[in-house]
């Protein structure tokens, strides 16, 4: 429930980044209702990992196409070695 920033720090990501000079990057899910703002409880935030039915708004997002997004935005401002991209997970 709590916020990639948060996640960031409390995993010791932050800090490890800079100390080990490496960037590291924490996107958010959307909301289980994108049209609407997200709450722990009543509108949580996800990822679209393919487990919700195909009628819930949260199934029409490509979270795939937002991290190729994502990546290329990170070369675009960073230089960036693409043979070093790792990807760890923390919950949904």
């Amino acid at each position: 429930g709590g916020s990639a920033a948060e996640y960031l720090d409390g995993a010791g990501w932050a800090a490890r980044a800079e100390t080990g000079g490496f960037l590291a990057v924490a996107p958010e899910g959307l909301p289980a209702r994108p049209d609407r703002p997200p709450h722990f409880f009543r509108n949580p935030r996800l990822w679209n990992s393919g487990q919700h039915p195909p009628d819930r708004p949260r199934s029409r997002v490509d979270d795939l196409a937002f991290f190729r997004d994502l990546l290329e935005e990170i070369a675009r401002r960073w230089r960036v070695d693409r043979r070093r991209i790792y990807v760890a997970g923390h919950s949904n």
